[in-house]
């Protein structure tokens, strides 16, 4: 699918690279350490297979404060850098210096994607883990953070079409681009700077910081890692008392297990309504984490980092307070075969709905939502069948206005999940999800604090 540049947050998109595939992949990759490279072919006349354990030959030494204690060590040959360039980094502050890669973007001859992803696949559809800022390069070209856009021998500028019976990823507002541009006045960076993960691990790293600024509206949000093994990078909210023994910046394991029960919000999710001047306010003192989820599908240690920015703006300037919401339990677990379970919430308030979207991993077969209201129950989203590539790209979901899409108080969601489990055992958190992301509205709510109700069958 092409992208558009009306995206949603990529924040909850997930990449379908499973621990089973992990396992798999590993199983057939051949070991060849003990060959014999005196000579560039083999006693049968063919070519010598390559070491699949080692990473690529680096060009030079790697440095890389690993530790925190703020001396760079040399980095082991066996590990592959797999870090990218932030290319919203610091360079692109207001007031920064450098050569910001939407100046190089433009100077090469490309356009500027302020909000979506770029040209980063020659040929094939734009696609990242989140919403990073893309310079189009248009057909044949490629762009590179160092060289802008080039020609590419290997583009052949074919993208293929959507699907025109294919529920689309997001359905637009009316009047989505009519303020294409958001305007901040302030922003916040969060990374983690260096990590190494082991061959084949499946892992969390997190960071925590806290906002010291004054309570302020977040408006937009980018993001960015290594494309190839991030199974998602999630800016969560900390409540009180947690995580108070970890100090700002610095980095720490964060693996949950699935009898965990510590709830969690999203800090920020990315709607429209930012356009219309809506934002999710950050209050001064909010603590928070970046949590980065690694799945190192080679059989070699990598090393990768993450990074997060969010655009700030003052709450006088906004013309509504939104906040995240994510529905579903905290916990699945998912039967051998098919399994069903659905769940409820009830709206406490009245509430405009901006960004409703589904979730589910692998073996998700049907996903719906129903609203019921004293008018009836009406299906608001239906996703059938549940695709495979839902999970690493934008799962369908629909996109709304202010005032476009009123629930009143007392209205109920009801999501269901349908799965087929192939395997012989339960499948749990967190290899399979059962959730609705949104962002809301809700009238005459200050603190935007919307638990959910689970009903199981």
């Amino acid at each position: 699918m092409v992208q558009k540049t009306s995206t949603i947050d990529r924040c909850f998109q997930i990449h379908t690279l499973t621990t089973l595939f992990v396992v798999a992949l590993s199983a057939l990759l051949i070991d060849c350490s003990d060959a014999d490279n005196s000579s560039s072919t083999t006693s049968d006349g063919t070519e010598p297979q390559a070491d699949t354990n080692k990473p690529p030959d680096r060009p030079k030494e790697i440095y890389v404060d690993l530790d925190g204690d703020g001396v760079p060590e040399l980095l082991p040959s066996n590990v592959e850098d797999r870090r990218v360039e932030y290319l919203f980094g610091h360079d692109e502050r207001k007031n920064g210096n450098g050569n910001p890669p939407e100046k190089l973007c433009l100077d090469t001859g490309g356009e500027w994607l302020s909000d979506t992803c770029g040209d980063w696949k020659c040929g094939d559809p734009p696609s990242c883990d989140a919403i990073i800022p893309g310079c189009n390069c248009n057909d044949g070209k490629n762009f590179d953070p160092e060289k802008g856009c080039f020609n590419n021998d290997n583009c052949d500028g074919d993208y293929p079409e959507d699907d025109p019976n294919e529920i689309s990823d997001i359905s637009e507002p009316e009047g989505a681009d009519d303020n294409p541009l958001i305007e901040f006045d302030d922003e916040l960076f969060i990374e983690i700077p260096a990590v190494v993960k082991e061959a084949g691990s499946d892992s969390t790293t997190c960071v925590t910081g806290t906002w010291n600024g004054p309570d302020i509206g977040i408006v937009n949000s980018h993001y960015a890692g290594d494309e190839a093994t991030n199974h998602h990078l999630l800016i969560f909210g900390l409540p009180d008392g947690w995580a108070d023994h970890v100090a700002d910046g610095e980095l720490f394991p964060c693996d949950f297990n699935a009898n965990d029960e510590h709830i969690v919000s999203p800090l920020y999710t990315w709607s429209e309504a930012g356009r219309q001047g809506v934002g999710e306010r950050l209050k001064h003192g909010q603590r928070y984490y970046l949590e980065l989820h690694t799945v190192n599908i080679f059989p070699h240690p990598i090393l990768v980092n993450g990074g997060a920015k969010l655009l700030l703006r003052s709450l006088d300037t906004l013309t509504g307070i939104s906040a995240p919401f994510l529905l579903g339990p905290n916990q699945v677990i998912v039967k051998p075969g098919d399994y069903h379970i659905k769940f409820t919430y009830k709206w406490p308030a009245d509430t405009s709905i901006l960004l409703l979207q589904a979730h589910l991993h692998e073996y998700g077969k049907w996903f719906a939502i129903d609203w019921t209201s004293a008018k009836g129950t009406t299906r608001i989203l239906e996703v059938d069948p549940w695709k495979h590539e839902y999970v690493s790209i934008n799962a369908p979901g629909h996109s709304y206005g202010v005032d476009e899409f009123k629930v009143s108080a007392g209205d109920t969601f009801t999501t269901h999940c349908r799965w087929f489990n192939p395997t012989n055992a339960d499948v749990k958190s967190p290899a399979e999800m059962c959730n609705t992301f949104g962002v809301a509205i809700m009238d005459n709510a200050i603190d935007q604090n919307m638990p959910f109700q689970v009903v199981k069958d």
